[in-house]
C-alpha cells in the first residue's frame, strides 16, 4: 500500500439541520426573516373621503325681463357640462387639514362609543341575574372584549386617517338628472351643503344693466364655511357663447384646484424671526409649508440686525428653498446721564433700561425716544440718534424738564379741551333755534298774524346771539388750539447732544 485515504466525517445532518431550522424561523416569523414585510400596526388604512361631490344651484334670472330669461338656461347648462369633464380635485391644505381633523374627530368618537356601549353591558351583567358560573364566564368574555376596543381606541388615536388628497370629482344625484335647486338663504349655506350631501356648492345671479347682461358667481366650500370664490362678467347677449366659455374655464380651474407649492426658509441667526406673506411662519429654519402657488414675500426680523425682504415666485409641485443671512447693524455706545446730583429710570420708548447713568448701545442712523423719570417727579425726555462712527462711546445728558413745564402744558391742554366742548355744545344748539326763527318768520310773512310778530322778532335776536356765541367758542377754539401747539413744542423732545468721551 502507498498509503491510506483518510475518512470524511459526514456532514449531511448538521446541514440539514440549519435548513430545517432556517425553514422554522421563516415560518413563525416571515415578516422578520428576510426584513421586508411592515408589522402589522405599520400597515396603514386606503385613503378616506375620496369623493368631492359639487352641487350647483339654479341661477337667479328674476332680475331679467321673461324674454331674456332663457340666457340663465344657456349659462347654466355651459357651466353644467364643463364640470362635467372635471375628473378629481386637488385638494388645498386647509381643506385638506380640516377633512383630515373631522375624519380623526369621528373614528376616536366612534371607538369610544363602542368602548361605552361595551362598558354598559358589563355594569348591566350584575343585574341580570341567573347562575353565579355563567355571570363568571359572561364577565369574562366582556372584560376580553373591553381590552381589545380600548386597544382599538388607543390605535385609532395615535393612527390620523388619510384623507384622500386628490379626489374624484362628481355632480350630485339631482345635477346628474338635470335638477338644480334653489340657492340657499345667506345663514343657511352649511345646511344646504348637509342636505345635498356636497362638499361644496354653486349660486349665480344674473341681471341686466344697460342692455348688456350681468352675472355674478359664488362659491361657498363646506370646508371654509365660507365663499371661496367670487366672479362677475358683463357682456352682450351676442357673445354669450364667447363669455359662457370663458366663465366656465376660470370656474372649472378653481375647482379642479391646484397642486400646493412647498417653501422652506433658513435664516441666521437661528433666532431670526421668519414672515411669509406677512404671516409668522417659525423662527431660524422653518419646517417644509405648503403655501398656494403665487407671488410670495419672505421678510426675516431680528433684533439687532438688518431686516431682509425677499420676493420669490412659488410653483405648484415645487419645493422653494430660501436661505438668508442677516447682517449685524453697525452700533454707536452711548453713556446717558442727568445733571450731577440727579438720577432716574431710564426708559427706552416704553422698555425700562436701568438707572442713570447707563450705557446703551443704538444702531447708525436709527432714531430712540429717551425719558428719565426722577424719584422727585420730573423728567427728562429727548430724541437719541446714532452717529456715524461705531465704536466711539459718547456721553448724553440730559435735561430735566421743570415741573411747571408740564404743569403750563396741562393748563393750555385743558383749556383746548373746554373752548372745543363749549362750540359743539353751542353749535346745535344755534341750529335749532335758528330753524325756529326761520319757521316762525315765514310764517309771519304768510298769514301776517301780528300776535307772531313778537315771537318771530324775539327768535331772531335769539338766534342771532347764540349763533354769535357759538362764533366766539370757534374763534376761542382755533385760539387756544395755536396756544397749545406752541407751549408742548416749546416742551418736546429735542434732539439730544452727544458729546465724546
Amino acid at each position: 500500500m502507498h498509503g491510506t485515504t483518510p475518512v470524511r466525517k459526514r456532514r449531511l445532518p448538521v446541514r440539514v439541520f440549519i435548513l430545517l431550522l432556517g425553514a422554522a424561523v421563516f415560518a413563525l416569523f416571515p415578516h422578520r426573516a428576510f426584513g421586508k414585510g411592515k408589522a402589522e400596526s405599520e400597515v396603514r388604512p386606503d385613503p378616506i373621503n375620496t369623493e368631492w361631490v359639487f352641487c350647483v344651484t339654479a341661477l337667479d334670472v328674476s332680475a331679467l325681463p321673461p324674454a331674456r330669461r332663457i340666457i340663465g338656461e344657456v349659462l347654466q347648462a355651459k357651466l353644467v357640462s364643463s364640470l362635467k369633464a372635471l375628473e378629481y380635485r386637488i385638494r388645498v391644505f386647509p381643506e385638506y387639514t380640516y377633512y383630515e381633523g373631522a375624519a380623526w374627530s369621528m373614528a376616536r368618537r366612534e371607538a369610544g362609543k363602542k368602548l361605552m356601549t361595551k362598558r354598559d353591558q358589563r355594569d348591566l351583567l350584575l343585574y341580570q341575574g341567573g347562575a353565579g358560573w355563567r355571570y363568571r364566564r359572561s364577565l369574562e368574555a366582556i372584560d376580553k372584549e373591553i381590552a381589545q376596543l380600548e386597544a382599538d381606541l388607543k390605535k385609532t388615536e395615535a393612527l390620523i386617517p388619510e384623507v384622500g388628497s386628490k379626489p374624484g370629482f362628481k355632480l350630485t344625484g339631482e345635477n346628474g338628472q338635470g335638477v338644480f335647486p334653489a340657492a340657499p338663504d345667506p345663514g343657511r349655506e352649511k345646511r344646504f351643503c348637509i342636505n345635498q350631501n356636497a362638499d361644496a356648492f354653486l349660486s349665480g345671479k344674473v341681471s341686466e344693466f344697460h342692455g348688456r347682461v350681468y352675472i355674478v358667481l359664488r362659491v361657498y366650500a363646506f370646508y371654509a364655511d365660507a365663499y371661496i370664490y367670487e366672479d362677475s362678467d358683463i357682456f352682450s347677449p351676442e357673445d354669450i357663447n364667447i363669455a359662457a366659455e370663458e366663465i366656465s374655464d376660470r370656474l372649472t380651474a378653481v375647482i379642479a384646484g391646484t397642486e400646493p407649492a412647498r417653501i422652506q426658509v433658513t435664516a441666521a441667526p437661528e433666532n431670526a424671526m421668519v414672515l411669509i406673506n406677512k404671516s409668522y411662519a417659525g423662527r431660524g429654519k422653518t419646517e417644509i409649508l405648503e403655501r398656494a402657488p403665487g407671488p410670495a414675500e419672505v421678510s426675516v426680523y431680528v433684533e439687532g440686525y438688518n431686516t431682509q425682504t425677499f420676493s420669490l415666485e412659488l410653483a405648484a409641485e415645487e419645493l422653494a428653498e430660501l436661505s438668508l443671512q442677516l447682517t449685524p447693524l453697525a452700533e454707536s455706545i452711548f453713556t446717558v446721564e442727568l445733571p450731577p446730583g440727579s438720577g432716574g429710570s431710564l426708559y427706552r420708548g416704553a422698555l425700562y433700561l436701568g438707572e442713570t447713568p447707563q450705557r446703551i448701545a443704538l444702531a447708525l442712523n436709527h432714531y430712540e425716544y429717551l425719558r428719565v423719570d426722577t424719584p422727585e417727579g420730573t423728567r427728562a425726555q429727548a430724541i437719541l440718534s446714532g452717529g456715524a462712527e461705531p465704536g466711539r462711546v459718547n456721553r448724553v445728558s440730559l435735561r430735566l424738564l421743570a415741573p411747571k413745564g408740564e404743569k403750563e402744558i396741562n393748563t393750555v391742554r385743558r383749556k383746548f379741551y373746554g373752548a372745543y366742548g363749549r362750540f359743539w355744545l353751542f353749535l346745535p344748539a344755534a341750529y335749532v333755534i335758528y330753524g325756529l326763527s326761520t319757521t316762525m318768520t315765514n310764517t309771519y310773512n304768510a298769514t301776517a298774524n301780528p300776535e307772531l310778530y313778537d315771537r318771530a322778532l324775539t327768535l331772531s335776536y335769539v338766534s342771532k346771539g347764540v349763533i354769535a356765541v357759538a362764533g366766539g367758542f370757534l374763534l376761542e377754539t382755533f385760539i387756544r388750539e395755536a396756544v397749545y401747539m406752541v407751549i408742548s413744542t416749546k416742551y418736546e423732545p429735542k434732539l439730544a447732544k452727544k458729546f465724546e468721551r
